[in-house]
């Protein structure tokens, strides 16, 4: 596999973490006096599909090309 397939697999396990949690959403819990927020986690998943997209993006830059017009 390569790095951006290795990327897409992450995002893709992730999304489907968010769209499991979305369809089936657990409460808030203390574990071993830890709380753990549901909102707070979620919003953290989020951002690691970001920040692996931003990463994804960076290996494939965007390529612009423009045309002149003579008219």
């Amino acid at each position: 596999m390569t790095t951006t397939e290795y990327i897409d697999l992450a995002i893709a396990n992730y999304v489907v973490t968010l769209a499991e949690d979305s369809a089936n959403p657990q409460p808030d819990y203390t574990l071993d006096g830890k709380t753990v927020n549901r909102s707070t986690w979620r919003e953290s998943i989020q951002r690691l599909i970001d920040a692996l997209m931003k990463t994804k993006n960076s290996f494939n830059p965007y390529i612009v090309t423009t045309q002149q017009w003579v008219g």
